[in-house]
């Protein structure tokens, strides 16, 4: 049990650990090294993602029959709790942004270590898209040329309108290692549209730019996104409003009807609904950190034994549907201000010890400090929004969350936030108008 609950822990961990990361105006995606040796090997036991990928065939066959035993036990909970069930989308193959997405994370995971899929940016490179120094043009320029076809295939994956799970391995987007890999193509593309832009060519600098936000909302609007989905939208989103709003404007000279436009284009993508993303984690969750730990097929050995499976993932439901509740009824200050006391939840009292030991007290204070990410992140937005409409000329929006106007200074440019405590409390840099 306790092999389960500190994988259930590091997970949540570490998104909420990105949400704050999130929360600045110029951060990226921090790789974590991975699980230490114990829960590596945890991982390796009970992870569909990585038999398949195994190229033993007895693996193989055992990860295919848990995908098709955690699909009829998900269809049982679902048809027990539909209020929960993903809506899917009819998209075709050829149209699915988010499948082209996994497809080509395949092609650059390694055969040897499957869960390590990368870009394998130069030192350079990643200085450049971390910003830790001055970058060196020519260097930058003759790596993306180098690199041109790849920037272009990203390139056109952003730029696609739809994006579903339908037609992707189940295990592919319940696991996390793909994640980080779809974050550098992110990357690459703002790195793409800053050089661009230094460039004077506008169309591709914008073309990019906007193809990297595409990035995010293909995790973000797919069926079932998750906590981890979620947050590297998130980090998607504000790294292009940060690259366009302090690199890539100012570079290119836009005019004013042309800022307008990139406001309009620039509205974020990730789920303002945050109940839509906690009922994607039961989704993602249950297929990721609760059946591979818990739910017998055939010989594969399991790490807890629960007598009560059914009521177990009964009781997990009712705990999503009072967080979807709580979120529901929660306005923006009170989500800012609330406790963990206002996202716990009594479970059944005919709940076995060991089944309350898995999910009682694992998942509910991470919700309540995602929650407040969450509603840190739509302030971050709607700032930046202000900032794009008076660079167009247009009517600023008021703060969200005081509902009071932002304090423009024409001299520094600088667009301050209005005097409130719990705002303060936020920690949001000031930024200015280009």
């Amino acid at each position: 049990m306790q092999r389960l609950t500190t994988r259930v822990k590091g997970i949540a961990g570490l998104g909420v650990g990105l949400i704050v990361l999130a929360m600045g105006l110029g951060v990226y995606f921090v790789q974590r090294d991975g699980w230490s040796p114990q829960e590596k090997a945890i991982d390796e036991e009970v992870s569909v993602y990585i038999q398949l990928r195994s190229g033993d065939p007895v693996q193989v066959s055992r990860a295919r029959d848990r995908i098709t035993e955690y699909d009829r036990v998900m269809e049982e909970v679902l048809s027990r709790h539909p209020e929960l069930s993903p809506e899917w989308k009819n998209v075709k193959p050829e149209d699915n942004g988010y499948l082209k997405l996994m497809l080509l994370t395949e092609r650059y995971r390694s055969e040897s270590k499957p869960c390590e899929q990368t870009l394998g940016f130069p030192s350079e490179i990643m200085d450049a898209i971390n910003e830790l120094k001055e970058w060196d043009t020519e260097v930058v320029g003759a790596y993306l040329l180098k690199e041109a076809d790849l920037v272009d295939e990203i390139r056109l994956i952003g730029l696609m309108s739809s994006q579903s799970m339908v037609g992707t391995d189940i295990d592919s987007f319940v696991e996390i290692y793909p994640i980080n890999f779809i974050k550098q193509c992110a990357d690459l593309l703002c790195l793409d549209a800053r050089f661009a832009a230094k460039e004077g060519n506008k169309k591709r600098s914008l073309s990019s730019l906007l193809a990297a936000q595409g990035i995010a909302k293909h995790l973000c609007q797919i069926e079932a996104p998750s906590l981890i989905h979620e947050t590297v939208g998130i980090l998607i989103q504000l790294t292009v409003l940060d690259t366009a709003v302090n690199k890539v404007m100012s570079d290119l000279k836009l005019s004013k009807p042309e800022i307008s436009q990139l406001r309009q284009s620039l509205k974020p993508v990730t789920n303002e609904d945050f109940t839509r993303v906690i009922k994607g984690e039961f989704y993602v969750g249950m297929r990721s950190l609760i059946l591979p730990y818990v739910q017998p097929v055939g010989d594969v050995p399991v790490s807890q034994e629960i007598p009560d499976l059914c009521n177990l993932y009964d009781a997990h439901a009712g705990q999503i549907k009072h967080w979807m509740n709580v979120q529901g009824w929660l306005s923006l200050r009170g989500q800012l201000e609330s406790t963990g006391s206002a996202w716990s939840h009594q479970l059944p009292e005919d709940l076995s010890a060991q089944a309350r030991s898995l999910i009682g007290d694992s998942f509910f204070e991470g919700y309540n400090i995602y929650g407040k990410g969450i509603g840190k992140t739509q302030i971050i937005y709607r700032y930046y929004d202000a900032v794009l409409a008076i660079a167009a000329g247009e009517e600023p929006p008021v703060e969200l969350l005081t509902v009071k106007p932002f304090i423009f200074d024409p001299v520094t440019r600088e667009l301050k936030l209005p005097a409130d405590a719990l705002l303060e409390k936020q920690g949001i840099d000031t930024i200015k108008v280009p």
